[in-house]
């Protein structure tokens, strides 16, 4: 996702699935690196939704689908 809208600030990434329930939570800084992996090995396929959180709660939502072979 494109976090360049949401500054340099440090942003909370929040996975939740489809009944509302978060499943991950982690800090991110984007002045750090400008692509960050996010590690997600507990989640089972399916289609998830990924909320970017600053302090000003200003807030991105993208639509996350895992595929397991």
């Amino acid at each position: 996702a494109d976090l360049s809208q949401l500054g340099d600030e440090q942003i909370q990434l929040d996975v939740y699935d489809q009944l509302g329930r978060c499943l991950h939570t982690q800090q991110l800084v984007p002045a750090d690196a400008p692509l960050q992996r996010v590690q997600l090995p507990g989640l089972p396929a399916g289609m998830y939704f990924v909320h970017f959180r600053t302090k000003e709660q200003a807030v991105q939502t993208e639509r996350l689908v895992i595929q397991r072979m």
